[in-house]
């Protein structure tokens, strides 16, 4: 079973408190996973207030974003560094520089610079549980070596794509040399597995409000008993249908 269901060999489960992006835009939002720089700038403002306060978890509040988008560079890091903050961004490292979607190396290197990390989303963005083991490891092995190579940094830690993850695929990330595993389960926190960290992530879509992130990072309210439920459905579904059809189907109902 993948992704939520083989994760044995892991200590008891808690809350994320790392909250992941995708694109930031100024206007156009085409995509549930595409906010505006003004949302992120009121989670920013939201973090700031929960950890004056001492209200978030014990290392919680990283901010992290997945695909390496230029919106990233552009609009996201701007407005961490106004707040104090710096970013993990998880570049797929055969799409950087393709278009301008996507960023370039040099901007890749300047964010490394200015004290961001730069971390591995894979080398092309398949779900990690579908490959072979050869795949799978030229998937992490030769992203880690391409970033390293081109940014001159350390890259220890990958993101998996669409959260796809099991117990091969931690192996293989740490016979790659990764020290940290990022996924999307928003009910785990920091733990380890297989000698690897494993960091649950809470996927920030642009229809949810600043007070439900604080709910779901503080695990306070009703809203994050309610997203447990719709996560827990969806994890269902998964298992029922299989990886290929639960991502048409769930690509379906986003662009919906």
């Amino acid at each position: 079973m993948n992704y939520a269901g083989d994760q044995t060999g892991r200590s008891k489960q808690k809350r994320a408190s790392v909250l992941t992006y995708h694109a930031i835009e100024s206007d156009d939002l085409p995509s549930t996973y595409t906010l505006s720089r003004a949302q992120l700038e009121e989670h920013l403002r939201l973090l700031d207030e929960l950890g004056k306060n001492r209200l978030l978890p014990s290392g919680g509040g990283l901010f992290t974003f997945d695909d390496g988008y230029s919106s990233d560079y552009k609009h996201a890091a701007p407005l961490l560094e106004k707040h104090g903050r710096r970013g993990v961004f998880f570049l797929v490292a055969s799409l950087v520089g393709s278009s301008a979607r996507y960023m370039n190396w040099s901007e890749a290197k300047e964010l490394a610079n200015r004290g961001h990390e730069i971390q591995s989303h894979s080398w092309s963005h398949p779900l990690l549980t579908q490959c072979s083991d050869g795949e799978l490891g030229k998937e992490l092995a030769q992203s880690k070596r391409e970033l390293e190579d081109r940014l001159g940094t350390e890259v220890d830690a990958v993101s998996a794509p669409g959260g796809r993850w099991n117990d091969r695929v931690i192996h293989s990330a740490h016979s790659a040399g990764y020290r940290r595993f990022f996924v999307s389960d928003p009910f785990i926190g920091c733990q380890e597995h297989s000698g690897m960290q494993l960091w649950g992530r809470i996927t920030v879509k642009r229809t949810m409000t600043a007070n439900e992130i604080s709910g779901l990072l503080r695990g306070t309210g009703l809203y994050p008993m309610i997203f447990q439920g719709l996560f827990k459905s969806r994890e269902l579904l998964r298992q029922l249908t299989g990886d290929r059809i639960y991502t048409h189907l769930w690509k379906a109902i986003v662009n919906r």
